[in-house]
């Protein structure tokens, strides 16, 4: 999943190990595609974290590994040669007690 809004301005100062969680956090295994996406769905990350989606009104909301439950898809289904890519309006946030 690709974040439209981006909260950092450089990763130079980030912990190289919070920086590869987060990424991971951005990853599900296999092509999941918005069509696929049910209410209160679940997919676990490359990072190990379930996230959960909720349908409302036509929109996709994502909740993420912290509980940050304002995450919207908000471009859907483009199509890679290894994936699909969702374009998402936060960076989600992995669950960094574990």
């Amino acid at each position: 999943m690709l974040e439209s809004n981006p909260d950092w301005n450089t990763v130079e100062d980030i912990d190289e190990d919070l920086l590869t969680a987060v990424l991971q956090h951005h990853v599900v295994n296999g092509n999941l595609r918005s069509e696929d996406i049910t209410d209160e769905s679940t997919a676990t990350t490359l990072e190990g974290d379930d996230i959960t989606f909720s349908l409302s009104f036509g929109d996709v909301t994502i909740t993420d590994g912290s509980g940050n439950m304002d995450i919207v898809l908000a471009v859907a289904n483009f199509q890679a040669s290894n994936g699909v890519l969702h374009l998402i309006t936060k960076v989600m946030i992995p669950d960094t007690t574990n």
